[in-house]
């Protein structure tokens, strides 16, 4: 993890010192297109930066609690929508 960090702050670092601003904007443009073309596990690394829908933004950008989250994300939820439900409480005996 510190090594990556170290790569891009070097590459950000030679950037901004041959082309000053442009190098940085050019950096951080380039970097936030690496992100967007990831995925992980067949999902987009970025899925949810674009969603616009309160369904979607319950997930990442406001967290909300899990008792109000009752459906998945769109894009991993295409047969199955609904969350796990509770779990039942075994009697005591």
């Amino acid at each position: 993890m510190i090594g990556a960090l170290i790569v891009v702050r070097l590459t950000f670092l030679l950037l901004s010192a041959f082309l000053g601003l442009y190098g940085y904007i050019f950096g951080v443009i380039g970097l936030f297109i690496h992100l967007m073309a990831m995925r992980s596990f067949g999902i987009p690394y970025m899925l949810d930066v674009g969603a616009l829908t309160m369904q979607d933004i319950k997930d990442t950008t406001i967290r909300a609690p899990w008792w109000i989250m009752h459906l998945r994300p769109k894009l991993i939820g295409e047969n199955n929508m609904t969350r796990q439900k509770e779990p039942k409480l075994q009697e005591k005996r």
